[in-house]
């Protein structure tokens, strides 16, 4: 209010502006790039702000956040390309009317990835994994994430050797609190063990073996006639097994647990995986 004293004729004029109101609801450490002018929520006809969020709050490390997944300004929602930390800010929002703006989180939990062989008494780290996360495919970085509460998911590859090892029955994992994830993947020890025609062992034989993803490895037999190979992609290998100067081609596949015999001139080989 304006009060004066008046001691002579005086012409007052008084001019108003229209006000539209500006209702927020949601997000986190939320602010307006200018304040209302009264101080209320209301702003004049024709002026427009911005609204900034954070990207991720109530956070419980390695437990649980909140992200934000998109806003609803005036029932109309808009997805948000999501962030692992600092701010958004919402395009202008003009006042012809009154407006209200809704940012949407959702519930996040903290997915740990263990990855092993097939056995699941060996850790192995891939190079790179990739999962569907709800029929989208995601890459992940690293060996943990952040997934939706409610998503499901399942292994695209785990590539590791230059190999997808990923388990040939397609499990399905759906997100419902902090997880733990451990994989048995493709991967296999594999065991020759060279013997004589009297089942004796062959010490010394040399075996040339290439990997199903080109590895080249050269070994020789021990004095139990094994020769172990740790940690196989897939299981799957060619061989070229030497004694006495007479060499043997033999294939095996580690996954099948089946046994192979060959015969060489002189030797008698059984590989047994």
């Amino acid at each position: 209010m304006v009060s004066f004293k008046i001691t002579e004729p005086t012409k007052i004029a008084i001019d108003s502006v229209s006000q539209y109101l500006l209702k927020i609801s949601g997000g986190h450490a939320v602010s307006v790039s200018a304040p209302s002018p009264t101080g209320d929520g209301y702003y004049d006809s024709g002026s427009s702000v911005t609204v900034t969020t954070d990207y991720i709050s109530n956070l419980s490390a390695g437990k649980s956040r909140d992200a934000l997944a998109s806003y609803t300004l005036d029932g109309v929602t808009t997805n948000v390309t999501r962030a692992e930390a600092g701010n958004f800010t919402t395009p202008p929002i003009e006042f012809k009317n009154s407006r209200a703006l809704v940012f949407n989180s959702v519930k996040q939990f903290f997915v740990n990835f263990q990855f092993g062989d097939d056995s699941g008494s060996k850790r192995i780290t891939p190079s790179s994994f990739e999962v569907k996360v709800d029929d989208q495919p995601v890459k992940i970085e690293g060996t943990k994430a952040w997934l939706d509460t409610g998503s499901k998911f399942t292994f695209l590859n785990i590539i590791w050797g230059g190999t997808n090892v990923s388990p040939t029955a397609g499990t399905t994992y759906e997100v419902t609190a902090p997880m733990n994830v451990v994989v048995k993947c493709q991967v296999y020890d594999v065991t020759i063990h060279a013997v004589d025609a009297l089942g004796l062992p062959v010490t010394g034989a040399t075996a040339n073996i290439v990997l199903s993803n080109g590895t080249q490895i050269s070994a020789h037999s021990d004095a139990n006639g094994a020769i172990t190979l740790p940690l196989v992609p897939l299981g799957k290998f060619d061989a070229t097994i030497s004694n006495l100067g007479a060499s043997t081609r033999i294939a095996g596949d580690a996954s099948t647990g089946s046994i192979a015999e060959v015969r060489v001139p002189l030797s008698f080989y059984t590989i047994s995986l």
